[in-house]
């Protein structure tokens, strides 16, 4: 069952629900992590939020911005379409490199 958007109450903030993708934008803005770093965490520690920010303490500082986290997020998925579209051609010691 969807949820409602129109009611954001406490217990919207206090649980995680990676399904929707208004509450994934949120709380990816939110905790600084990427979506798919934010779905690792709710399937180990469950979709309460104190119990992910309590899994993040000491892992790594929060994002100062949602600019920062968007930028995090893209580098990270510019670098695996990179390595996605070298695929096998990606250059070993032993593979001679043009100039």
């Amino acid at each position: 069952m969807a949820d409602d958007t129109s009611k954001k109450g406490l217990a919207d903030r206090s649980r995680i629900n990676v399904n929707e993708r208004w509450e994934l934008d949120y709380w990816t803005n939110e905790l600084g992590v990427s979506a798919d770093e934010l779905r690792e965490l709710v399937k180990k520690h469950g979709v309460m939020a104190a119990d992910i920010r309590s899994a993040l303490q000491g892992t790594k500082p929060p994002a100062r911005n949602f600019c920062e986290v968007r930028a995090r997020v893209m580098v990270r998925k510019s670098l695996a379409e990179l390595v996605r579209a070298l695929g096998s051609e990606t250059p070993t010691a032993d593979t001679p490199r043009n100039r």
